[in-house]
């Protein structure tokens, strides 16, 4: 009975000792990635090229940005990470030259929204939202001569 007692014994102990051995490095391995994956999370297609970033931004705010095959950026959402503006939310949509095209974003001390059209050159062309301050509903165009007009009349 004895024996039997010392060779389970030592069965499960070996058992144990083989299972830490094992268990262990997948564990200090999960430990590692995470730690890798703190700042910067990227994702590739199966030709390994980048299709997404989600990370800290260039000012430590998150930010998730979406690409093309070819490595052009497409989408971006995120938040302002400084001036009046931080911590604000927006959302842009990129042209496939990777020019900024459309921007919803929050402003001002009510987080007001506003939605951006931009041409090629990024000069806002149709502005649609509601002022920062009082939240009145406008509409503003660029004209041809770049002067900035409203489409809603100033109410008295």
């Amino acid at each position: 009975m004895n024996r039997q007692f010392l060779l389970m014994t030592a069965s499960a102990f070996t058992g144990a000792l083989l299972a830490i051995i094992l268990i262990l490095p997948t564990t200090l391995e999960a430990r590692d990635t995470a730690r890798r994956v703190q700042g910067i999370l990227e994702a590739y297609n199966p030709d390994n090229q980048r299709i997404a970033l989600i990370g800290a931004g260039n000012e430590n705010q998150g930010t998730l940005f979406l690409f093309s095959p070819d490595g052009t950026i497409t989408h971006q959402l995120g938040s302002y990470g400084s001036g009046t503006e931080q911590g604000q939310s927006l959302m842009g949509l990129h042209g496939r030259d990777g020019s900024l095209r459309y921007l919803l974003r929050l402003h001002g001390d009510k987080d007001s929204p506003a939605l951006v059209m931009k041409d090629k050159a990024g000069r806002d062309k149709l502005v649609i939202g509601l002022s920062g301050a009082d939240e009145t509903p406008y509409i503003s165009y660029t004209d041809a001569k770049g002067e900035q007009r409203s489409l809603i009349p100033t109410l008295p």
